[in-house]
């Protein structure tokens, strides 16, 4: 994708630290109720012993049978998340955010950060790195809002 500032933002490499997903609080709770849900239904499949034929009408009869219970369970959230999330960009040179407009549709509207230049908004944020709260160029810790 071109942004505004004339740079190339390439998801070609996974996992990317300048792409990432969003997700409104209502789509949040829906995904969970269904994803739940799934989890529930193949883990009955299961204990049933009908494990395989639940796999062909959820996934499909090329879904390989032969993965563990926690991949397909891995699955089943990616699924079921994929309905409810937005993918979400940033640019590298400016620091612009493009949001998918619409899930599943390939345009994208974007907002250019106040304090200017590219602050590795998503790659400072991601899992095992220490601070949750990460420090934004002009904004101090105590002038940060307070959830």
């Amino acid at each position: 994708m071109k942004c505004k500032c004339g740079n190339i933002i390439s998801n070609i490499v996974f996992p990317c630290s300048t792409e990432g997903s969003i997700i409104s609080q209502q789509n949040e709770e829906v995904l969970e109720r269904e994803f739940v849900t799934e989890v529930k239904a193949f883990l009955s499949a299961v204990s049933s012993g009908r494990r395989d034929k639940w796999l062909v009408a959820k996934f499909g009869k090329d879904y390989p049978k032969d993965l563990s219970d926690a991949d397909i369970i891995l699955d089943l959230y990616t699924t079921t998340s994929d309905r409810y999330k937005l993918s979400i960009a940033e640019c590298e040179k400016c620091g612009r955010i493009w949001i998918q407009e619409t899930i599943g549709k390939n345009r994208y509207c974007s907002f250019s950060p106040d304090q200017g230049g590219y602050t590795g908004l998503l790659s400072r944020n991601r899992q095992g790195n220490s601070s949750r709260s990460p420090k934004l160029k002009g904004i101090e810790q105590s002038d940060a809002p307070k959830p």
